[in-house]
C-alpha cells in the first residue's frame, strides 16, 4: 500500500491533504498521484507503554506527512518506503512508516 494524493493536471504539482483548488496555480482539476517513498525530516517520541515514534516525512512527490514509525531506522534523514494504514482497524495515523530498506 502506498498513499495517494492529489497531482494538479495544469502545472503538475503533488498537494496533500486533498483541496479544492492548487496551491500554485489555482486549477481546480486534479489527477491522483501515488507517493511510495520519503525522508524522514523529524521525529518526535510519545512516551507511554508502548512508546510510539513519530515522524514528519517529505514524500517523494513533495508534499510532507506525518506518520507512525514502525521498526527500527527512525532518525532523520533515513529514507523509507510509505505505507498507508487500515485507519478503520487501527485508528492510527494517517500514515505508518516501515522499516527502512537498504
Amino acid at each position: 500500500m502506498t498513499i495517494t494524493m492529489q497531482r494538479c493536471t495544469t502545472c503538475a504539482a503533488a498537494v496533500f491533504p486533498p483541496r479544492p483548488l492548487c496551491p500554485h496555480c489555482h486549477n481546480s482539476l486534479f489527477e491522483p498521484a501515488t507517493a511510495h517513498r520519503g525522508v524522514i525530516e523529524e521525529t518526535s517520541l510519545q512516551r507511554g507503554t508502548p512508546p510510539v515514534l513519530y515522524a514528519t516525512i517529505r514524500t517523494d512527490l513533495g508534499p510532507m506527512v506525518v506518520g507512525k514509525i514502525v521498526g527500527e531506522g527512525g532518525i532523520p534523514g533515513a529514507e523509507i518506503d510509505l505505507v498507508a494504514p487500515d485507519t478503520q482497524r487501527t485508528g492510527g495515523p494517517m500514515a505508518v512508516v516501515p522499516q527502512p530498506t537498504v
